[in-house]
């Protein structure tokens, strides 16, 4: 005799069915996005223009530590007095320790660039089999889409993740055959009703929680310079706005070089 299930129970899993394959499609988009996308485009934009920011803003720190000293030499000079030369600089350190804030990050968006262009890359080919492949083992895996499952299976998924970030597709192939053997013999489980809706509830907001990140990438630096350093135009006009701030600063820089001088300031002295 044929066991009839509860219409509602077959709409349940049908629908658990496709929160799945939905947060396996944003999952692997969202790993996609952070283990290539973004890396990739920091290392175009760093290349094309970052570098020449860097450059610009580390001549404007230059200025400002300059006209620091100045506005604090001219105070002292005003009031007859001799400039204090220890307080000038914990003025100024107080300041560069502001000012790096920036720069580091700058610098770390360059550092990360450079990391990216210098390791070894996967072919078109091999980059395709890596995608393949992790999609299916987040399927299999993901903690979200299976929450009874085994701490070999946890562990695999985190061991897939690792691998999927490094570009390492042997790894991605082992694990591959690994869970494969592991859950061959899995058998779907009659949860009751209200388990299984609760397990819709959650993979909903997961659904969500991923479609919000994503779009977050996508809208935040340097996700947002991508079709912009497509057209050469947009960026040949960036690098004359940064050739033109920097002509500006360097001579702002020399102009208050001479004017320090002029009040006593020994070049050899720090910035």
């Amino acid at each position: 005799m044929d066991i009839q299930l509860h219409p509602e129970y077959l709409e349940a899993k049908r629908r658990i069915e496709v929160l799945k394959n939905d947060v396996t499609e944003l999952f692997t988009e969202h790993s996609e996005l952070v283990t290539v996308e973004v890396p990739a485009a920091e290392a175009l934009y760093m290349d094309k223009i970052g570098r020449f920011e860097l450059v610009a803003y580390e001549l404007y720190m230059q200025v400002q530590f300059l006209k620091k000293r100045r506005q604090l030499m001219l105070q002292a000079i005003n009031r007859r007095e001799a400039p204090d030369k220890e307080r000038i600089e914990k003025e100024l350190e107080k300041l560069a320790k502001q000012l790096n804030v920036k720069r580091q990050k700058m610098v770390d968006h360059l550092d990360r660039a450079k990391a990216w262009q210098a390791a070894t890359m996967l072919s078109e080919e091999d980059t395709a089999e890596a995608h393949v492949l992790y999609k299916q083992l987040v399927k299999l895996l993901h903690p979200d889409l299976h929450p009874n499952q085994t701490r070999q299976e946890a562990e695999w998924f985190k061991q897939a993740v690792d691998a999927y970030k490094a570009g390492d597709l042997a790894k991605l192939q082992l694990i591959s055959e690994l869970v494969a053997v592991g859950t061959e013999n899995d058998t779907l489980s009659f949860n009751a009703i209200e388990e299984l809706h609760e397990q819709i509830r959650r993979l909903e907001a997961h659904a969500e929680s991923l479609t919000h990140q994503i779009l977050m990438i996508k809208d935040t630096f340097p996700m947002t310079t991508v079709e912009w350093l497509k057209d050469e135009e947009w960026v040949a006009a960036q690098l004359h706005k940064i050739q033109h701030e920097t002509a500006i600063l360097t001579k702002r820089r020399d102009d208050l070089r001479e004017e320090l001088v002029a009040m006593g300031w020994q070049p050899n002295e720090q910035i």
